[in-house]
């Protein structure tokens, strides 16, 4: 469980509750940002044993993050 984002531009992912669901073997992070641009990931409280509170990829650019918890 988690969000994930992709290709995305000019977004704010804000104030969510993230609940870890067990789909697989994979304890990934609560909040994916891919490939994505001018992003604000913010307020968010990441619930269970995820490994990452947020994980932003290498080819997403502007992206800040603040206030989020785990």
């Amino acid at each position: 469980g988690g969000i994930g984002i992709d290709g995305v531009e000019n977004a704010t992912i804000a104030n969510n509750t993230v609940n870890f669901v067990l789909l697989g073997c994979n304890l990934l992070a609560g909040i994916v940002v891919i490939d994505s641009h001018t992003v604000s990931v913010e307020n968010n409280s990441i619930v269970g044993p995820f490994t990452a509170a947020v994980s932003v990829d290498d080819l997403s650019t502007g992206v800040t993050l603040s206030g989020n918890s785990q």
